[in-house]
């Protein structure tokens, strides 16, 4: 006598289910960190310029530009970042919004890119090519620099 077995068959429906709680899982992603990674912490306390770009929209580059000279800001937002990264413990969203904030640090003619969404507590970095966390915290004392200089 044989035995019925029952199969279980995932239907569309059950496959999109699965890849949404998948993809809208917030937590900590293993890249993630909850200190800034010492490169990028050395890439912005090590600048001698630093340049602050607000992109709305498509985040094609085009937006307001500040450079930055005085060490006094660049410590400021340095340290904001560092705090928001302290703050975020390693969490992010799964999103990357278009409205972003660039922060290029140059030393030595080399620069290193951040780009930062707040919306979606994510950096990007490149040079090296690196992924980390923040809060939105930092925010204000990126929009601070940006509405002292018209």
């Amino acid at each position: 006598m044989s035995v019925p077995v029952r199969t279980q068959r995932w239907s569309g429906a059950h496959l999109v289910l699965a890849l949404l709680v998948i993809g809208c899982r917030k937590g900590p992603p293993t890249d993630r960190y909850s200190e800034m990674p010492a490169v990028a912490a050395s890439a912005l306390d090590q600048a001698d310029e630093l340049e602050l770009v607000l992109v709305d929209g498509q985040g094609s580059g085009e937006g307001k530009r500040i450079i930055i000279r005085d060490p006094a800001v660049r410590t400021r937002l340095s340290q904001a970042l560092k705090k928001g990264v302290q703050d975020s413990h390693g969490w992010s969203k799964g999103c990357f919004h278009p409205r972003l904030y660039m922060l290029n640090a140059t030393r030595a003619g080399k620069i290193t890119k951040f780009r930062i969404s707040f919306e979606c507590w994510q950096v990007h970095m490149s040079d090296p090519d690196l992924d980390f966390s923040t809060s939105d915290s930092p925010q204000a004392a990126f929009d601070a620099v940006l509405n002292t200089n018209p």
